[in-house]
Order: structure tokens, then C-alpha cells, then sequence
């Protein structure tokens, strides 16, 4: 009994040991900012900013959340050349982005935040997930809309992260990437 006892105690600790062995330092998930920070962040370090707008009741945000959002590979090239802002596009307080105030609008039962109608805005709707990007001043890039799985969304992140719209559409990069891949 007191040889099980001890095995079972062994057995937890090494497997607390494993558990623990990650560094320190490793960044495990988005680091999500507000908008407000990241333009003062994006002032000091340009860098181009991912706003992802969603609701409390999308279903295709929480996947989003649940697994592109928890690749390893994404949350790694998100942190290093985006300032990441997760924004509740039915979220009631105020905000000021570049010299303008925006505000929460009441529609029937919900309603949609002024920004959001601006930034996420798609051919005059919104639908939810989007994902819009902004150049390091603020300007919009694009807005994508729907649920991006981890190859997609790699592909659409490396797209805006390392200016490649600036010289080609996002048809010709991926022909470019998947030529990239073959030649490997």
C-alpha cells in the first residue's frame, strides 16, 4: 500500500515537472490590446495594426478564438508584426479614434458600435467575424470578412504584415506563395 502510495506521489511530481518544463518567457496567446493602445503603441514602433471584431453570440468568432486564434504559429507571427485588438462590435462605451469620437448605436434589440460599422464594414454590411487591418497610421487596409482557418489566416496575415498588397493583388501572392512552397 505505502509502495503505491509512493509511486502515485512520483508519478504526479514527474508529471508536474513536465507540464512546467515551457520557458518562462514563451508566449502562449495573442496579446490583445485596445485600439486607443495601439495607436500610441504603433506612434512610437510602427507597426500595422489587426482589429478582430466580433460578438458575444457569434458562433464562427468563438471557433476563431478556439483554433486559429490558439495556433502556436499564428498567436507568433500576430505578436511580432501586429498590435492585435480584439473589439466587441456591440460594446457601449465610447471611443476615440484618430481625433473621432464613436459610439454605440441602438438597433432593436442590439445595435453595432460606430467604429465597427466604419472599420468592418464590407460593401455597406457588417458581418461578423472581420478582421480589418490598418497601416501603422491608422488608414484601413482591407476588411476580411468570415472565419479564416490557420492556412488562410496565415496567408492573409503575412499578406498585410509584410506589405505585399502594396505591390501585388492577394490572387497573385497566393500564386506567388504556393509557387514559394513547390520550389522547396
Amino acid at each position: 500500500m505505502l509502495n503505491t502510495f509512493v509511486l502515485s506521489l512520483i508519478f504526479s511530481f514527474a508529471q508536474q515537472q513536465y507540464v512546467n518544463t515551457s520557458p518562462a518567457n514563451e508566449i502562449n496567446e495573442i496579446r490583445w490590446v485596445s485600439i486607443e493602445e495601439a495607436m500610441t503603441k504603433t506612434a512610437q514602433n510602427p507597426k500595422p495594426i489587426m482589429i478582430d471584431f466580433y460578438t458575444d453570440w457569434c458562433g464562427w468568432c468563438k471557433k476563431l478564438d478556439q483554433t486559429t486564434y490558439s495556433d502556436k504559429e499564428v498567436i507568433d507571427y500576430i505578436n511580432k508584426h501586429y498590435y492585435a485588438v480584439k473589439f466587441d462590435a456591440e460594446q457601449k462605451e465610447q471611443i476615440t479614434f484618430l481625433g473621432k469620437t464613436y459610439s454605440f448605436v441602438a438597433s432593436g434589440n442590439r445595435g453595432t458600435h460606430q467604429l465597427a460599422a466604419q472599420l468592418a464594414n464590407r460593401n455597406g454590411r457588417i458581418g461578423y467575424p472581420t478582421i480589418t487591418f490598418l497601416d501603422a497610421n491608422g488608414n484601413r487596409l482591407a476588411a476580411e470578412g468570415g472565419y479564416k482557418d490557420v492556412p488562410k489566416m496565415k496567408s492573409v496575415l503575412r499578406y498585410y504584415g509584410e506589405e505585399f498588397y502594396v505591390s501585388m493583388t492577394f490572387n497573385e501572392f497566393l500564386t506567388k506563395q504556393a509557387l514559394e512552397i513547390s520550389a522547396d
